[in-house]
């Protein structure tokens, strides 16, 4: 018999402990059976898991390293040269609590990378699909200073299911490595501060916080750029403080407490926010001054240390470091404040902050006086200051004007900054709901929560009306994704009205809006009005000199698309060349960009049934894609579907298959085996499958793609074309005919 049918303890805790308690007993018996020593360490494994967790992390050893030691039965060595999704292991780079760092193998493209194999146990499998979207989310931040993450999976070993990420593989020095070199100034430090506070602020503009920042997670290249690792993988995986602290020894996390927030030791995830991080920041920007720690916890226990960071405040770096500057000094105690809302805003308010004290310009963390402003003036222009009575008399008299003038500006600043950061604090709760719907496998639930961050967006103060846009469209986006055409037109309609309102006619977010608004028409079949919302986007677009030139595109590309389905082929194909064009320009043949268009005027082609004109445009998209330094798998699994649709048209059905396949494999890594893209893939297969007699296979992926549409979107535009589908093949199956037309010849939506 197969392993499948001896499911280890930590498999069957797996399952068990997300059963009502009255149905636990039931199915472990079953499952079970006679198997006394089994059903004993299952019961021990659940009884640690629920002792830990009813007593929060005050305590850590209470029964979780029982625990521990039958979910880590695992020995790492045993992955070493095996082949995990497209990658090869080669050695150990380093181990930590929640996996480990092996070095490995691309072969395309041909690349070392860091591959971070989760372990076993630590992620239970109602956990699986928000791993799943999160790591798709988190492989969209593209900033210098965030380590990339390029894939994630999961692979089945002799453990069982281990989720896994391909990271960039970053050479450098650790931070605290990098500061005690006797060359490296105090200016240095706070200029990699600002650079870190920079790549933070651009994962939170995304709505992704790191919840486990510290110097060990920040390497430093050899152009002193720093690079952040494991941004937010801590949240994919569940581990939360209580749950990281639970399965560490107190002595083992010391390091993580240093940079701990007071909100996360007191172990409530809703309490951790933005300003989480900024706390971090300034805790690890503090050790940098001090060469010390914030807080002497070693020697204390893990509850003792949990309450100094909740209830005690650090001592001021500068009762360390004689003659440090005051305004440093308050820079970081401003930082980390106990209180959240007394911090830093935002990780961008920091480094704006920091940049002021090395340019000697007033910081926003102390208040305007009039000594504080003109020593900071004598302070940029010292020179002057000093060369003589008579030009520093005249000095002063300008610097009584000009800090009244600042007086004002900055009385007004700070009631701009402080309507702003209400309003973003109202947008972080509106990010935490959508964020909900990442989670999600349902597409009602996704939409009611995804709308219910929208309402949100009805309370927000008249000063901040461009994000209000802003996040209308972005919502908008989000439900268009679920396929709620209906919601996401109203979203890009009140998105648009407002702009119209407040910016006029010819502004970018204008054009944003009108472009959004016509691509939900679009999908709902009123490509009228999305040709009229399309050619005013693009006359706006075209006329703006700051226009980024793939926003303009894209318009272009999407008009043409409008135009096809209007029927005038030239128009689009025009259009569609005209967009090429300006891409190659812009980001050269071999790229990504250029790639879409290709992709799409082949898609053209195939819509006007000039299946052997379109097959060329595929065949060059999907090339370009493989051969770019960095995979685009979401775009590469679409033209592969593209090019195999059309190749079973053409009756080149083994070479169709083959690429069906691919672009399943592709979504399936990125979206998971229940995604709403990968039933239509099973659909196309199971068209192949029938037209190549192979019917038993046709109705295995047939049913599959239902199965799907049937659990995540019952409405979706795919599920009754998958229904009918299905019928003829049973008429197949029945009948015992050979062959049976198909609606081959219906491409439908493009991929």
């Amino acid at each position: 018999m197969s392993d499948e049918n001896h499911p280890t303890p930590a498999q069957i805790f797996g399952e068990a402990i997300d059963m009502p308690k009255d149905k636990r007993e039931a199915y472990l018996v079953d499952v079970c059976g006679d198997n006394v020593k089994m059903l004993r360490e299952v019961h021990s494994l659940i009884e640690a898991y629920e002792t830990a967790e009813s007593r929060a992390f005050l305590n850590p050893q209470l029964g979780v390293e029982r625990a521990k030691e039958i979910l880590s039965n695992w020995d790492v060595n045993t992955l070493i040269g095996l082949q995990l999704g497209a990658y090869q292991v080669i050695e150990i780079l380093g181990e930590g609590g929640m996996g480990v760092v092996f070095r490995a193998q691309q072969a395309s493209p041909n690349r070392t990378v860091a591959l971070k194999v989760v372990r076993p146990g630590l992620m239970r499998q109602r956990l699986m699909k928000r791993f799943e979207l999160e790591a798709e989310m988190l492989g969209r931040l593209q900033h210098t200073g965030i380590a990339q993450i390029y894939e994630s999976g999961t692979a089945q070993t002799s453990a069982g299911p281990q989720p896994f990420f391909a990271m960039e593989l970053v050479k450098g020095q650790p931070l605290l490595d990098w500061s005690l070199s006797p060359d490296r100034t105090l200016e240095d430090q706070v200029e990699v501060i600002i650079k870190i506070c920079d790549a933070v602020q651009h994962a939170h503009l995304r709505g992704v916080i790191h919840r486990d920042l510290k110097p060990s997670n920040i390497l430093i290249n050899q152009d002193s750029q720093p690079k952040i690792l494991d941004f937010g993988i801590a949240r994919m995986i569940d581990l939360d403080a209580s749950a990281t602290l639970a399965q560490t020894q107190s002595g083992q996390v010391l390091g993580t407490l240093q940079y701990m927030s007071p909100e996360q030791c007191v172990g409530n995830p809703d309490l951790v926010d933005a300003r989480t991080d900024v706390y971090a920041l300034g805790a690890i920007l503090y050790q940098l001054i001090t060469k010390t720690p914030p807080r002497q916890l070693d020697g204390k226990g893990l509850g003792e240390s949990l309450r100094a960071i909740e209830h005690s405040t650090p001592v001021p770096p500068m009762r360390i470091v004689p003659g440090l500057s005051e305004d440093l000094n308050t820079i970081v105690m401003k930082t980390m404040e106990l209180d959240a809302s007394r911090r830093y805003q935002s990780a961008a308010a920091l480094g704006d902050d920091l940049r002021r004290f090395l340019n000697h310009q007033p910081i926003a963390a102390r208040p305007p006086t009039l000594f504080y402003y003109t020593k900071m003036f004598v302070r940029r222009n010292r020179v002057l200051a000093l060369s003589s009575a008579v030009v520093i008399a005249l000095l002063l008299v300008g610097i009584i004007v000009s800090i009244l003038l600042l007086s004002e500006i900055n009385s007004q600043q700070n009631r701009a900054l402080q309507a702003q950061d209400n309003f973003m604090s109202m947008i972080e709760s509106t990010r935490r709901s959508a964020e909900l719907s990442l989670q999600s496998t349902q597409q009602e639930d996704a939409v009611s929560r995804l709308l219910q961050a929208a309402s949100q967006l009805d309370q927000a103060p008249e000063t901040q009306p461009q994000l209000v846009i802003t996040n209308r469209n972005e919502i908008g986006l989000n439900l268009k994704d679920w396929e709620a055409y209906e919601e996401a037109r109203r979203q890009f309609q009140m998105a648009l009205d407002l702009s119209l309102e407040v910016v006029g006619t010819d502004h970018p977010l204008t054009a944003l809006s009108q472009h959004n608004l016509a691509s939900a028409l679009w999908y709902l079949k009123d490509y009228e009005a999305a040709l009229d919302l399309y050619k005013r986007a693009l006359q706006t677009r075209d006329l703006d000199p700051d226009v980024d030139p793939g926003d303009l595109a894209d318009t272009i590309d999407y008009l043409g698309s409008t135009y096809q389905r209007l029927g005038d082929f030239d128009q689009a194909r025009a259009l569609a060349e005209r967009s090429r064009a300006m891409k190659i320009d812009f980001y050269g043949e071999q790229s990504e960009q250029v790639a879409a268009t290709t992709n799409n005027i082949g898609w053209q082609l195939m819509l006007q049934e000039n299946y052997l004109e379109a097959e060329p445009y595929f065949r060059d998209a999907l090339e370009t894609l493989q051969t770019l330094p960095e995979r685009q798998l979401w775009m590469e699994s679409s033209v592969s579907h593209n090019l195999a649709y059309t190749l079973m048209v053409l009756e080149q059905f083994q070479e169709a298959e083959s690429l069906f396949n691919q672009s399943l494999s592709l979504k399936i890594a990125q979206r998971g085996p229940e995604s709403l893209t990968a039933a239509i893939t099973y659909r196309r297969l199971a068209e192949l499958f029938l037209e190549t007699n192979q019917l038993s296979k046709a109705q295995q992926h047939c049913q599959r793609a239902i199965d799907i549409y049937e659990s995540q979107a019952p409405k979706a535009s795919g599920r009754q074309p998958a229904i009918d589908l299905l019928k003829r093949i049973n008429s197949q199956i029945k009948d015992g005919e050979s062959a049976a037309p198909t609606s081959a010849n219906e491409p439908g939506q493009p991929e």
